[in-house]
């Protein structure tokens, strides 16, 4: 085990080293969980003070955990909330900027696009983000009821069709470059040549990324923190029917309303 979380490591410092070459600023979209902090720590480490952007809807419980997670990073940052009349036109700007009416990519997109925007008011040219990891190690739940080679086949499969053009369409409609360590060639050669039952372990998603964490340094509230739903924003039902109102289809709504539940990186 301990020979894979080296190589991993190296890997994403390597990583991070390439796609900020020749970069004096560049924000990090900052959620507070596993991925971004990793990205935070790493970036740190190497000297590298990226402009942390934390997003959180107003009222969602997410904020406490998100400040304290920063607040272990001496790193500059600016937060943007999203406020429960401003969904809507998110909703809009999402559709148009990614060319979509999924309602998944649309639930997806209106924090992210709100994360791109405000480092773009920053001032940033680029910004860092933490896509890839949960389809490379395992992250989401649905893995759970996956066993070995199946296991193994979802995350190959999910890799090579992971949107990451939806994304790099928000960025880039707002003149930003996107960087994604994890999704370097060298990360993703050897993440998928790491063996499944190392990255979902008694349970625990990502085993092998918490274990990089841990060897980072990083707190145990960051590294082994894990998922949970959060009590229901008062003020998105409100939003929701004045959504429905104005004629945005109920399945975005609902899954907004997912998003508002669990948290915008969907694990």
């Amino acid at each position: 085990m301990t020979g894979y979380v080296e190589a991993l490591d190296r890997a994403l410092e390597e990583a991070v080293t390439r796609c900020t070459s020749g970069l004096d600023e560049f924000g990090l979209l900052f959620s507070g969980g596993l991925d971004s902090s990793l990205l935070a720590k790493i970036c740190a480490d190497l000297g590298l003070e990226p402009l942390l952007v934390l997003v959180y809807m107003e009222g969602s419980g997410d904020e406490g955990h998100i400040r304290e997670a920063a607040g272990c990073f001496e790193l500059e940052r600016v937060e943007k909330v999203i406020f429960d009349d401003e969904i809507e036109g998110y909703v809009q700007l999402v559709r148009e900027a990614a060319g979509t009416d999924n309602p998944i990519d649309i639930s997806i997109g209106v924090p992210l696009y709100a994360g791109f925007e405000t480092a773009a008011w920053s001032g940033m040219s680029s910004v860092m983000v933490g896509q890839g990891a949960d389809e490379l190690f395992a992250g989401y739940h649905r893995y759970l009821k996956l066993d070995g080679a199946e296991l193994e086949e979802a995350l190959k499969r999910d890799v090579e069709t992971i949107n990451i053009g939806r994304d790099r369409a928000l960025a880039g409609s707002l003149g930003l470059k996107m960087l994604t360590p994890y999704l370097d060639e060298k990360v993703v050669e050897l993440g998928l040549g790491i063996p499944a039952d190392w990255k979902i372990r008694d349970g625990l998603r990502k085993f092998v990324l918490r274990e990089v964490a841990k060897k980072r340094g990083l707190p145990k509230s960051i590294w082994a923190r894990d998922k949970k739903a959060i009590q229901y924003s008062t003020g998105v039902d409100k939003v929701v029917r004045r959504v429905l109102k104005k004629g945005v289809v109920p399945e975005v709504v609902s899954k907004i309303i997912h998003w508002s539940r669990w948290g915008w990186q969907g694990k």
